[in-house]
């Protein structure tokens, strides 16, 4: 598995905050004949909470990079080897997405944030394929196509907690945990395949016909840390940085040409960073802008089947840079039941 060896920046997220309510003291009653006043005693407003949502556009870019190669395994067992990879496909992300995003704070201490993402447009740019197939020459470009992206279709779920174990007058560190999961699914349409390096039989141009889909599902539970300052003024920012250890990919390529589907199962890893600032209009509404990046790699074994029927399998690497940059506008509000306590 490729380690993470650089340093990426991105994204972002904007917290929140809302005022909260206490109780007071009333007069019991007064007797007729004495001096005296019997108070009720005094309550007073625990469970504080600070909640937000706001929903805006966010213009997604980056690609993710599929390759094949050997070692390639026989059902019997026979090993094949050489040289890694054969074949690589590389899709594109950019898009403009719908972004949902909210958040709620308990007792100035705990932070719960979410976001919820889906994709409004195709891909601009094209999809790529590339294959080196001549063994004598591996490092020998034979096989390049271009394919328009259709039916593309993108869903993108973050949800994360943590505590905050640092707080200053206008300054606040946060550790916690959360869940990334993203979907991506592609139809390709071929414009154009030939082969550079002059071998027979490679040059097709497209007829319009969805030729090659693709599927890919991450599954990336992290750490993290938060970092927030401002709230006093209209202006604060916010930080996120976070690593997973331990993720999970699978994907499917099917090249629908070929009756050939490829399924694959991976391990790696991924980070991710985000940076954000939130302007408040109102002790209502606000508006919230910022940049998120996230990088994953990983590798494992993807089986091979034709007209479906097991082959063979081989080696794969998945790798995906992705950034985006958004803007919304939101509404505070109180988010849960104040439970009074009596002093």
């Amino acid at each position: 598995m490729r380690k993470i060896v650089a340093t990426h920046i991105a994204g972002g997220f904007a917290a929140v905050m809302l005022l909260g309510t206490f109780g007071g003291a009333a007069p019991d009653a007064v007797a007729a004949t004495s001096a005296s006043i019997n108070v009720e005693p005094v309550k007073q407003i625990s469970g504080r909470a600070r909640s937000w949502i706001s929903a805006g556009v966010e213009q997604m870019g980056g690609d993710t990079s599929y390759r094949i190669g050997f070692p390639v395994f026989l059902p019997d067992g026979t090993r094949f080897d050489g040289h890694f990879p054969f074949s690589e496909l590389e899709f594109p992300l950019d898009s403009t997405m719908l972004s949902i995003r909210f958040g709620a704070e308990f007792n100035d201490k705990v932070i719960i944030s979410g976001a919820l993402k889906k994709a409004l447009t195709d891909p601009d740019d094209n999809f790529i394929d590339r294959d080196w197939i001549t063994a004598g020459n591996p490092g020998r470009l034979d096989v390049y196509s271009e394919s328009r992206v259709e039916d593309y279709s993108a869903t993108i779920i973050d949800i994360d907690a943590a505590y905050k174990f640092l707080r200053r007058q206008d300054f606040w560190l946060a550790a916690g945990g959360g869940y990334l999961h993203q979907d991506f699914s592609f139809d390709n349409q071929l414009i154009r395949q030939y082969s550079p390096s002059g071998l027979p039989g490679f040059d097709y141009n497209g007829d319009g016909e969805v030729g090659l889909t693709y599927d890919i599902n991450y599954k990336i539970p992290y750490l993290m840390l938060k970092a927030g300052s401002g709230g006093n003024g209209p202006w604060s920012f916010s930080g996120k940085l976070a690593y997973a250890p331990v993720i999970d990919v699978d994907d499917t390529d099917h090249h629908i040409y070929r009756n050939k589907m490829n399924k694959g199962d991976l391990e790696g890893e991924a980070l991710m960073l985000s940076v954000g600032t939130r302007y408040d209009f109102s002790p209502r509404f606000f508006a919230a802008a910022g940049l998120d990046y996230t990088y994953i790699t990983a590798d494992g074994d993807s089986s091979a089947f034709f007209y479906g029927s097991y082959d063979h399998h081989l080696a794969e690497e998945v790798e995906s840079s992705q950034f985006s940059a958004y803007i919304s506008l939101g509404f505070k509000f109180w988010s849960s039941p104040e439970q009074p306590k009596q002093l």
